[in-house]
C-alpha cells in the first residue's frame, strides 16, 4: 500500500463563501521542458474551527492525502490534502487587512 502522509513548508491559499465555511488549497508547481512552470492547486482539509487567512505560510507536521468521490457519472475520485497538525510560519501582508475588517 502507498504511504499517504503528508509534512511540509506550505502556501495555504483561502476562498470565503457567502454562509457556507470557507474553501482552502494549496499549489503544487510543475516545470515544463522550457524552463517554465505551471501550477496546479489541491484542496486542504483541516478540522472544524480552525480559521486560516489567506497566503498564509504553514509547516504541516501531520497531513495525509485523501480524496471524495465526485458526484459526477461515472463517479470519480476527488483528491485533497487533510493537515491534522500544523504549524503558522507567517501572513503574507494580512494583518492590515484584516484590522480593516475588524467589526470594533
Amino acid at each position: 500500500m502507498l504511504k499517504s502522509n503528508f509534512t511540509g513548508e506550505t502556501m495555504v491559499f483561502r476562498k470565503d463563501r457567502d454562509g457556507r465555511p470557507p474553501l482552502y488549497s494549496t499549489s503544487i508547481g510543475k516545470k515544463n521542458q522550457d524552463g517554465t512552470y505551471t501550477d496546479g492547486y489541491i484542496g486542504l482539509q483541516f478540522k472544524k474551527g480552525v480559521d486560516i487567512p489567506n497566503k498564509t505560510k504553514v509547516n504541516v507536521t501531520n497531513g495525509w492525502l485523501t480524496f471524495y468521490m465526485s458526484k459526477t457519472e461515472p463517479p470519480r475520485p476527488v483528491w485533497g490534502i487533510f493537515v491534522n497538525e500544523f504549524e503558522f510560519e507567517s501572513v503574507a501582508d494580512n494583518f492590515e487587512q484584516l484590522d480593516e475588517q475588524a467589526p470594533f
